[in-house]
C-alpha cells in the first residue's frame, strides 16, 4: 500500500471519528446464547476512542423482555387469564418457556412452550395463595412503580410484605417490588431490591 493511500485512509478514519462515527465491535458469543443485547456507543469526540460498551442485563434465567412478551402472548391464547409467572429454561440445551396463568374461574395452569413459543402442553398448578383479583392488583401496583412486564408474583409472610412482584423492564433488567397486603409499596426491606428506586 502506498504512503499516499495510507494517509488518505488515516484522514478518512479521523474524519469519521470526529463526526461521531459508531465503533464496530465483534459479536459477543454470549449475546446469541442468552438473548442479551450488546450496544456500542459512538466514539468519544474529544479523544477519538470508543465509548464504553453498554449491555442490557437479562433476567436471572436469561429471559429478555421480547421473549417474555412472546411467551405471555402465546400462553394467554391457550389459557385466557392473568400471567403470574414467566420463566425461561435452557438447562437441557433446548430453550423452553413456562408461563403460569390464573384464570377468572380461580384455576391455575402452566403453559409449556417450545423455543418457537409453540404450546407443548398445559399442566395444572397450585395458586400459591393468589387469586385472579389479587394478582391483578399486585401487578398493577408493581408496574406503576417500575415500568415493565410482570414475570413473577409470589405471596410472602415477611413482616409488612405480602406480595413480591418481579418486573422485567423494556431493557430486560429484572426488578423486584415488594407490596403490603393493601398493595402499597414496602420500602427498606433487605434483599435484592427494596423497590424504593426506579
Amino acid at each position: 500500500m502506498t504512503r499516499t493511500r495510507t494517509a488518505l485512509i488515516a484522514v478518512s478514519l479521523a474524519a469519521a471519528t470526529a463526526a461521531g462515527g459508531v465503533a464496530i465491535a465483534g459479536a459477543d458469543d454470549r449475546a446469541a446464547d442468552t438473548g442479551q443485547a450488546v450496544l456500542t456507543a459512538p466514539a468519544d469526540a474529544a479523544t477519538g476512542s470508543p465509548a464504553p460498551v453498554s449491555r442490557t442485563r437479562a433476567g436471572d434465567d436469561g429471559l429478555t423482555h421480547a421473549q417474555a412478551t412472546k411467551a405471555r402472548r402465546a400462553a394467554l391464547r391457550q389459557v385466557p387469564g392473568r400471567a403470574v409467572q414467566i420463566e425461561r429454561d435452557a438447562d437441557d440445551g433446548a430453550v423452553t418457556y413456562d408461563v403460569k396463568v390464573l384464570t377468572r374461574g380461580g384455576r391455575a395452569r402452566e403453559v409449556h412452550l417450545d423455543s418457537a413459543f409453540r404450546v407443548a402442553r398445559t399442566t395444572r398448578e397450585d395458586r400459591d395463595g393468589l387469586t385472579y383479583a389479587s394478582a391483578g392488583r399486585a401487578g398493577s401496583a408493581a408496574t406503576k412503580r417500575v415500568k415493565g412486564l410482570v414475570t413473577g408474583i409470589d405471596t410472602e409472610d415477611d413482616g409488612r410484605v405480602r406480595y413480591e412482584v418481579e418486573v422485567l423492564t423494556a431493557g430486560s433488567t429484572e426488578r423486584v417490588v415488594r407490596l403490603s397486603s393493601s398493595f402499597g409499596v414496602v420500602t427498606g426491606q433487605t434483599g435484592d431490591d427494596d423497590g424504593d428506586d426506579d
